[in-house]
């Protein structure tokens, strides 16, 4: 998302009411909070609300700050080409139902870039960023993250965590986590997504259906001292039916966490593996599916193979 130019300048938006839209609007507060209270907060009244083509961003530097907070039971909101910068989280989703976040831009976190909650009805289309993560010693971050009670009906597909830069070398950014036993998402989908982090995984546990496909979960080796880390791993916590296909990481096997049932884990190694040297760049090749892979029948590529 390009910044807007010459737009009108908040310092907080409060959104109620039923198919109400802000639009254009730079909701900015460059000064120091030691709370977490939101720039954008989307009342639990809400019903069709839009938040459409703004910036929002706290004070430069600082990660004190919500960007945008959708409070328990809002319905239908959608976020859509905005950016979010200088926050300590994105974007919360707290016990909502229906919320869509389309085309949104990170960067400068101090966390997670979208936390959820107990969400009912969740679709994460094209959100893209997170080159720099603020976090300080020890910070544990996400590009998505559920916690707390179950979510459901979840579709996360087409998004881009391309991480550069981390704040403290202790700190680090996940892609996707959904993995403790309270967090559990029944019916996810995640398709046709690349996670290139210094911590990268794809981590679930899941009811219902599971449909993890196409995606792309590399580490970036100059932030995490290079090691090979980048994984998928889903949990059954009472599935019926899972596709794990076409993913490409950086290892097949993980241990997992200790009383979980590990139903699968990563399908196809990326050449990244055993033909990359430290600090070497990354090639087309990297971002394919290697030999014996759906992706790659005819085993063209000669790189390690499931």
């Amino acid at each position: 998302a390009q910044d807007p130019q010459n737009l009108p300048v908040f310092k907080r938006a409060w959104v109620y009411g039923t198919n109400t839209t802000i639009r254009n609007l730079k909701i900015y507060d460059e000064t120091s909070d030691t709370g977490h209270e939101p720039l954008v907060w989307v009342d639990g009244s809400s019903t069709g609300a839009t938040v459409d083509g703004c910036k929002v961003a706290g004070h430069v530097g600082g990660d004190s700050y919500y960007g945008i907070h959708v409070a328990p039971g809002a319905s239908a909101t959608k976020l859509i080409g905005t950016d979010i910068q200088f926050v300590r989280m994105g974007v919360v989703g707290d016990h909502a139902s229906f919320l869509t976040l389309e085309d949104l831009w990170f960067d400068n976190i101090g966390s997670d870039c979208m936390h959820m909650n107990g969400m009912n009805g969740l679709v994460i289309d094209g959100c893209k960023g997170c080159a720099t993560i603020l976090g300080g010693d020890g910070v544990h971050a996400d590009f998505l993250q559920f916690s707390g009670d179950p979510s459901s009906l979840v579709d996360v597909r087409n998004c881009v965590c391309n991480n550069h830069t981390v704040a403290h070398p202790n700190a680090q950014l996940q892609f996707i986590l959904a993995s403790n036993t309270a967090a559990i998402v029944t019916d996810l989908s995640i398709t046709n997504n690349l996670g290139f982090t210094g911590d990268a995984r794809i981590q679930a546990s899941v009811m219902g259906v599971a449909v993890v496909e196409n995606n792309t979960v590399l580490t970036n080796r100059g932030v995490n001292g290079h090691k090979i880390d980048g994984y998928i791993e889903i949990y059954d916590a009472g599935a019926t039916s899972v596709s794990v296909v076409n993913n490409v990481t950086d290892r097949l096997v993980h241990e997992g966490d200790p009383g979980m049932n590990h139903l699968c884990v990563g399908d196809y190694l990326s050449v990244y593996g055993p033909t990359v040297n430290d600090g070497g760049a990354l090639t087309e090749a990297d971002f394919t599916a290697v030999f014996g892979s759906q992706a790659d029948p005819a085993g063209d590529n000669m790189g390690w193979h499931a």
